[in-house]
């Protein structure tokens, strides 16, 4: 194989394993001024195997006396030929302030968020009107269709939670680690006509109520899914969530 095949070979092949969309993903972050690491190790508290997160990103709070830091945990999955499909119903499982405190966070953290009620977290755009979906699965896949998108939204929230304890045994200072899957593919939100036809709606972002059966995790997780496409206004989301966040504890809290 001469040089240039080589070099199309690798190309390729990085481009099948969605290397290029870590790499988007990651500049959009530092265009909008978040700290990142790439590439993050973690134990897997399920098998208790170390592994790789793509990356995570900081918005960290600017106050010195008790701040609020938020992070955002995130895997990216390259799918071009085979959609994915998150499958919803009328009936929530969680509250809003169910959502928020599912998410994985610190010790420190959970204390001060259990003071929030729904007409505060309605100030949270990240948590004020998510309409869960309870599974999501990968289009075109015959043998295992839950495989890749079940692998993406575990690792996020294995490695979200990881990292909370990681910060609780470490200082006890107050983090927020969110799970995110960046997807770069068609995305599905799929339910039920009245009269049985199942209704497709193509869609950008949406938030999987995550229920792990393995022992030794929390018992749920919310889980936000967001096309490369929709990334910057998650990243609005995000920023105005954590931004809030802290103004109604530190009202809270004088």
């Amino acid at each position: 194989m001469n040089e240039n095949k080589l070099q199309k070979a690798v190309a390729d092949w990085l481009r099948e394993q969605g290397y290029p969309l870590e790499m988007r993903t990651a500049r959009v972050f530092k265009r909008r001024n978040w700290f990142q690491h790439q590439g993050r190790r973690y134990v897997d508290p399920t098998t208790n195997k170390e592994r790789e997160i793509d990356f995570l990103a900081f918005f960290d709070d600017p106050e010195k006396v008790r701040p609020i830091h938020g992070r955002l945990v995130i895997e990216c999955k390259w799918t071009p030929k085979k959609p994915w499909i998150l499958f919803s119903s009328e009936q929530q499982s969680l509250t809003p302030v169910g959502h928020l405190m599912s998410t994985p966070m610190t010790d420190t953290a959970i204390g001060r968020l259990r003071s929030l009620a729904a007409n505060d977290v309605s100030k949270l755009p990240l948590f004020s009107s998510i309409r869960e979906g309870y599974a999501l699965v990968q289009a075109f896949n015959r043998e295992s269709a839950t495989d890749a998108a079940y692998a993406a939204v575990h690792g996020a929230v294995s490695a979200a939670e990881f990292f909370a304890r990681e910060m609780s045994a470490a200082n006890g200072r107050d983090h927020l680690f969110i799970p995110t899957v960046v997807l770069d593919g068609e995305f599905f939100r799929c339910g039920l006509a009245p009269d049985g036809e199942v209704l497709l709606h193509p869609t950008e972002m949406e938030t999987l109520f995550y229920m792990p059966a393995a022992n030794g995790r929390r018992d749920s997780a919310c889980v936000h899914i967001v096309k490369e496409s929709a990334l910057d206004k998650f990243i609005d989301l995000s920023e105005a969530t954590f931004t809030a966040l802290r103004a109604l504890l530190r009202t809270k809290s004088s």
